[in-house]
């Protein structure tokens, strides 16, 4: 637990120095997702107006920024327009609930809107990211070294895409994803055999899916583990699961019932949140292997976890964990390449953080083969860590071209990460060091 403490006090600190600067907490989807939240804590009724009024015309370091960039038009009920999931504003609302009695009891003043409120729902996608990683911790201790486990998890933590959405925006719908993905894993290991607890993992398995739709692809390996536990009682407990994934898909059903005025209306299957895509080798190669935030160019620690995986595959202590694992993997790199050919603007391939999990149990592996390269899983290690970083820093000072997909190619990429740190001395000389900080690290 120290080793989590620490990071996360390091995560906390980094995230309240943008966020100071910024006068935000909240970006991009995750602004979608915090006015579903703001609105269901504060409004008497699903009025999103409010809310898009505030955050599409909002006056922040004496300049007005709107956040809003998704299509408000009403809908057939009256209602503004509002394309974003319910699930993760069901984990934002018990903090910001908490906030707002503290608010209210002690008289702290503090508007619906001010940066308190919107801190705290990004500060609970932080904690939901370390208690899934305590989960994921209790899971890899039944397969492996606890040094071995221990590394893994560093290295998923502070070498891959985790680091920027835990350290920099950690306000979105992935971490929660990855908080389900984790505790399910730990369940497969650690759970009576009854249909209570099958009824649970249902309704769990019904929240990850209004959340992400498509993370629930990452349930194959949890399902897998769980139904083979106990053949005779097969049908009884897939028939709590079934039973609990229609509870938690049930929140999502009435939204949409009131938003829409169907409950088969959804953003997903509408077109509204995307749609798929004729070239699918194009797709795949792009989301894995594109400099243009491809998952494997810009965490190549994946692209070793993978490894790791498929050696897996060849070793039965495991039993068919790899495969399960590996088939998630595939499948879910089948569906984001058909569903579009580009990634999505941020720090590399988000879509996957949900899939962390199987990557920290591929790491482990792959760590074991190596344990005794104490040199080698050094360079490795450090190899890996000063890219991730390097990346980072880069993304900061250039993040626009980096997520433009014109103009920009492999080459660019990794004479930019050469000369990053160049360019901050250079900065850092010219400008100073907090007018450096200021306008381009908080950014």
């Amino acid at each position: 637990m120290k080793k989590y403490a620490v990071i996360f006090i390091l995560a906390a600190f980094f995230f309240a120095a943008r966020v100071s600067f910024l006068k935000m907490a909240v970006f991009g989807d995750g602004v979608g997702y915090y006015i579903l939240t703001n609105t269901i804590a504060f409004e008497k009724k699903l009025d999103f107006y409010p809310a898009l009024s505030h955050f599409s015309h909002e006056k922040i370091n004496d300049r007005y920024v709107n956040r809003v960039f998704w299509k408000t038009e009403k809908t057939v009920t009256g209602l503004n327009n509002h394309p974003w999931l319910v699930g993760t504003s069901l984990f934002w609302l018990p903090p910001v609930f908490l906030l707002k009695i503290v608010n209210h009891v002690f008289c702290l003043g503090q508007d619906r809107f001010s940066l308190l409120f919107e801190s705290m729902a990004a500060y609970s996608g932080m904690v939901y990211f370390f208690v899934g990683l305590y989960c994921l911790e209790r899971y890899l201790n039944f397969f492996f070294k606890k040094r071995t486990v221990n590394i893994a998890l560093l290295m998923i933590i502070l070498t891959s895409i985790a680091s920027y959405y835990v350290f920099f925006e950690p306000a979105l719908s992935h971490q929660i994803s990855f908080f389900i993905i984790c505790v399910l894993l730990y369940k497969t290991k650690d759970m009576d055999m009854n249909l209570t607890n099958h009824f649970l993992v249902g309704l769990s398995c019904g929240l990850l899916a209004i959340v992400r739709v498509a993370d629930i692809i990452f349930l194959i390996p949890v399902l897998y583990a769980l139904i083979t536990r106990n053949k005779k009682q097969r049908l009884l407990y897939l028939t709590g699961i079934i039973g609990g994934f229609a509870l938690g898909i049930l929140p999502q059903i009435i939204f949409q019932k009131i938003l829409y005025g169907s409950f088969f209306v959804n953003p997903y299957l509408i077109g509204e949140k995307g749609v798929f895509q004729p070239s699918l080798s194009v797709g795949i190669f792009n989301n894995l292997f594109s400099e243009k935030r491809g998952l494997y160019f810009w965490s190549p620690t994946l692209l070793v976890s993978t490894i790791g995986l498929i050696w897996g595959l060849f070793d039965k202590k495991y039993g068919p964990k790899p495969k399960t694992m590996l088939l998630a993997l595939a499948v879910f790199a089948l569906l984001v390449g058909y569903w579009t050919t580009e990634v999505s603007a941020g720090f590399g391939n988000r879509f996957y953080i949900a899939a962390l999990p199987y990557f920290a149990f591929g790491l482990c592996f792959f760590n074991t083969k190596i344990e005794n390269r104490r040199f080698l899983s050094v360079l490795i290690f450090f190899a890996l860590f000063f890219w991730n970083w390097l990346l980072v820093l880069q993304f900061t000072l250039n993040g626009k071209t980096l997520t433009s997909n014109k103009g920009f190619n492999a080459y660019d990429l990794a004479v930019g990460q050469l000369i990053t740190p160049v360019k901050i001395f250079k900065l850092i000389r010219e400008k100073g060091y907090n007018k450096t900080i200021n306008q381009y690290f908080i950014q």
